[in-house]
């Protein structure tokens, strides 16, 4: 399989209070199987969100999701308790593969939006070509979080090959990270507004499976 250097950072949603970043090979996971295990305590709502996005995402792009015992290469879900603490490593990387799973409204939109950076998504705000559809407002940012608004290359897919898609679960709403509560981000048609869906858009799963039929395919 072929592998590339890419900056991996940990990607996180509005409203979370840390952050690290760490350089890794961004890779998709090996034949469309990730191996995942809970860690914490979770209520029996919260394991079946997380198998619910799970499944949305099975059924978009061929992928399967299978919970394991512990072990050190496995997609490690871990229940923070803290709230709207969420956040994902990308792709397969080999060194911790992981999600926080915070606390909060709208936690299946989140857990599919971290579960679409275990698979190898950036976010859609994030794409080359985004300066011709949004307005980054880079002084309304917390410092700390700018870099989740910063452009970047996804080397799995060509981001531009698809029309930029406002309401992808890889998308942060109009207000992401702001310092007092006005947008950090704002379309430049002004007759859009920027809402993330609850559930995976058309180009999410032509993404993902973009990623995964070629692995599929050579399994098969």
């Amino acid at each position: 399989m072929k592998k590339y250097l890419h900056a991996i950072l940990f990607i996180f949603l509005p409203g979370i209070i840390a952050a690290g970043c760490y350089i890794n090979v961004l890779i998709p996971w090996e034949d469309g199987n990730i191996p995942y295990f809970f860690s914490g305590q979770f209520t029996e709502q919260e394991v079946l969100t997380v198998e619910a996005a799970m499944d949305e995402w099975e059924a978009a792009c061929g992928v399967t999701f299978e919970e394991v015992l512990p072990n050190s290469y496995a997609y490690e879900i871990i229940k923070t308790g803290r709230s709207n603490t969420w956040a994902s490593s990308i792709g397969e990387n080999n060194v911790y593969n992981h999600m926080f799973y915070g606390t909060g409204t709208d936690a299946y939109s989140h857990v599919l939006h971290e579960l679409g950076h275990c698979l190898g998504l950036l976010h859609e705000h994030q794409r080359p070509d985004r300066d011709d559809f949004v307005t980054i407002v880079w002084n309304k940012i917390w410092p700390e979080y700018a870099f989740n608004f910063e452009i970047r290359n996804n080397p799995l897919l060509v981001e531009e090959n698809y029309a930029y898609d406002y309401y992808s679960v890889m998308h942060y709403n109009s207000r992401g990270f702001s310092i007092d509560g006005s947008e950090t981000i704002i379309p430049v048609d002004p007759e859009i507004e920027i809402i993330r869906a609850d559930h995976l858009t058309a180009d999410d799963k032509a993404k993902c499976s973009e990623i995964y039929s070629p692995l599929l395919e050579d399994e098969n």
